[in-house]
């Protein structure tokens, strides 16, 4: 993985969760000397053996290379590394890309300004009142802290902020063996299985969000596959499937409301925005063309779950998945296609409304790049 759609981050580091707050408050405190704890000058202690701060671009790699020194921490927490504070002052030191480390000044101190906890929405208590664990179900509160899961983090609410037990994100703070366990499975789904490279369009508006955010998605509220994060097979389908507006008309098939005004005041070419995403889909479950009330908690206790992710079969050509673009019969064997061109050459008999990608934890998604104007691949009927 290279890059990072919000530039301003320099890539991750995996502290212990013990020291996380500490750290975000004074800072991260590098040894004096390599290969020892030595406290460097005016400080009382360090946080690592290490003179450099290290950093990894994967969030999963930073967790691992912190725990391949520091087998005994259970909890960590994965903390951004920022090149310019939100006072707007612009990280003074030196940052080597080609092996992961920072070099730090005589103080050997990273300042606190310069670190995250990642969190960019905040949910109150009632937003979790009557709300158990999404993987045993029960109510996190009342359940009793079993043997080796003391200091499970009691952290919900903070939407962003990046927790791993072990080696895997945390997606519960359900302090019971099962539950870690099934947290480590998932990410092992996660991490052997499929990654699909997908298309998300939105407003410009929304993008800078996500780029505000670290590149971030928040999951929707509903959709024809409940409440998740929603990617095309390809970026011609957002054309008609995204919905976010812009000063030009919103709702389905907002990015061509978008395009038909190009040349009236206000339009830009950059004014609605083509993500070109991998998504990590673990183990996928096969939808029909609606599956409302899918949930993150509904996947995991399915028949044959847990799932990680779903797909709708939005035009009913069945599965596995043809390869993109798509044209493929129903079953009365009526030819569809994504594409308006092989409707208009007599390929395909009318159009295929594209098959739907959903996740629903942010986790699970990595932007690639943003597509430049040419590459936005609009369809006919949406030329002005």
């Amino acid at each position: 993985m290279t890059g990072f759609y919000d530039d301003r981050v320099v890539g991750y580091l995996a502290v212990p969760f013990v020291d996380s707050e500490e750290i975000l408050k004074f800072g991260y405190i590098c040894s004096a000397e390599a290969g020892s704890r030595v406290n460097p000058p005016g400080a009382t202690k360090c946080h690592t053996s290490r003179d450099k701060v290290p950093f990894s671009k994967d969030r999963t790699d930073a967790v691992k290379a912190m725990r391949k020194y520091r087998k005994s921490e259970k909890f960590s927490a994965l903390l951004e590394i920022r090149k310019v504070a939100a006072d707007g002052d612009v990280m003074p030191y030196e940052i080597r890309e080609g092996d992961g480390k920072i070099i730090l000044g005589p103080d050997r101190k990273l300042d606190a300004k310069f670190l995250s906890d990642g969190t960019f929405l905040v949910r109150g208590a009632g937003d979790y009142a009557g709300v158990g664990c999404p993987l045993c179900n029960k109510a996190i509160d009342g359940v009793t802290c079993e043997p080796g899961c003391e200091g499970m983090p009691a952290v919900r609410g903070k939407v962003g902020m990046a927790i791993y037990v072990g080696d895997a994100f945390m997606v519960s703070p359900c302090p019971t063996t099962a539950c870690i366990e099934a947290q480590q499975e998932r990410q092992d789904r996660l991490d052997g299985g499929p990654r699909y490279t997908l298309y998300h369009a939105c407003s410009r508006a929304t993008a800078d969000k996500i780029k505000s955010c670290g590149g971030k998605f928040l999951r929707g509220a509903g959709g024809a596959g409940g409440g998740g994060i929603y990617f095309a097979h390809t970026v011609r389908e957002t054309w008609w499937k995204a919905e976010d507006g812009t000063l030009f008309g919103s709702g389905s098939g907002a990015p061509k409301m978008w395009l038909k005004a190009k040349g009236r005041s206000g339009w830009t070419e950059q004014d609605y925005v083509f993500f070109e995403v991998e998504v990590k889909m673990g183990k996928i479950y096969e939808g029909t063309r609606h599956e409302k009330n899918v949930t993150f908690r509904d996947l995991v206790h399915k028949d044959g779950g847990p799932y990680d992710s779903c797909i709708l079969d939005r035009a009913q050509t069945g599965y596995p998945v043809p390869a993109a673009p798509v044209c493929a019969a129903t079953a009365d064997g009526t030819m569809l296609s994504t594409r308006e061109e092989d409707v208009a050459s007599g390929k395909a008999s009318n159009l295929h409304g594209g098959y739907e990608f959903i996740v629903y934890s942010w986790d699970q998604v990595r932007i690639i790049r943003e597509l430049p104007f040419a590459e936005i691949d609009p369809p006919p009927s949406a030329l002005p």
